[in-house]
Order: C-alpha cells, then sequence, then structure tokens
C-alpha cells in the first residue's frame, strides 16, 4: 500500500486544544444564563441596583421613569454586557484550542511527509550491482603477440 501510518503523538495537547473548545461553549452558556437572571431578577425585583446619585434618581423621575423601571434597565443592561462578556470569551477560547489542534497537525504531517520522502528516496537509489563471485563462463581470447 502507498498509505502512511504515524503515529498520533501529543494527546494531551489535544485533550488540551478539545477542553478549551468546551469552556467556549460553556462560557456562552454563562453569558446567556446571566442576562436571564438579571432580568428575571429586575423583573421580580429580586434584585435591586441602588448605584445612582440623588440627583440621578430625580432627573430619571422627572422623565417618568421611576425605580422599578430604572432598575430593569440597569440590569437588563449589565445582563448584555455578560453577554458580549461570553461572546468574547468564546472567540478567545475557540480560536485558542483551534490553534493547538492546527500545530499539533502541523507537526504530525510534517512527520508524514518526512516518511513519504524517505520512501522516495529509497525507490529512486539505484540498486547497487550484484558481486562477482565467480569468473565469466566466457573468456575473451586473447589477442596475438606483437613481434
Amino acid at each position: 500500500m502507498n498509505q502512511v501510518v504515524v503515529k498520533r503523538k501529543f494527546g494531551s495537547l489535544r485533550f488540551i486544544g478539545s477542553l478549551m473548545k468546551v469552556f467556549a461553549w460553556i462560557s456562552i452558556a454563562l453569558g446567556i444564563i446571566g442576562l436571564l437572571t438579571t432580568v428575571i431578577g429586575g423583573l421580580t425585583n429580586a434584585v435591586t441596583v441602588n448605584v445612582f446619585q440623588p440627583q440621578a434618581i430625580e432627573s430619571l423621575g422627572r422623565m417618568g421613569l421611576r425605580g422599578p423601571i430604572v432598575n430593569v434597565l440597569v440590569l437588563t443592561l449589565l445582563g448584555f454586557g455578560g453577554v458580549l462578556a461570553g461572546i468574547l470569551a468564546y472567540i478567545l477560547f475557540m480560536a485558542a484550542g483551534d490553534q493547538v489542534h492546527v500545530l499539533v497537525d502541523t507537526e504530525h504531517n510534517s512527520r508524514a511527509m518526512v516518511e513519504l520522502m524517505t520512501r522516495l528516496v529509497q525507490l529512486q537509489t539505484p540498486l547497487p550491482p550484484p558481486p562477482v563471485s565467480s569468473p565469466p563462463a566466457v573468456m575473451a581470447p586473447e589477442p596475438p603477440a606483437q613481434p
């Protein structure tokens, strides 16, 4: 067969690359869960935000925005911040996991190419002539002697 079989190396690096991809999916799931919990917490008044200065609360009240509405808006913005952080973490973890896989696959393909090139050189090398163990069966006549 013309198939090259090269032993796979660096199993731990492959595992780490796959683990990073799992972390990528976990981070995006945590970002979505964070958004849902902050919005639900704001709607049920289970979570309240009290970060505004008194002047800001008065100006929001003049605009028609009272405490519960402001609470839901702030928590929704915080939740979207969590989703954006989850998306960023997803991109970084996925890129890092793919980079580890690419590096390991590049090393594997390089070893396979060395094996193929070695086989090619061995096929193109001419065979040495067979060793002569006995004189030829027919001897050429010797030329006549010159006087």
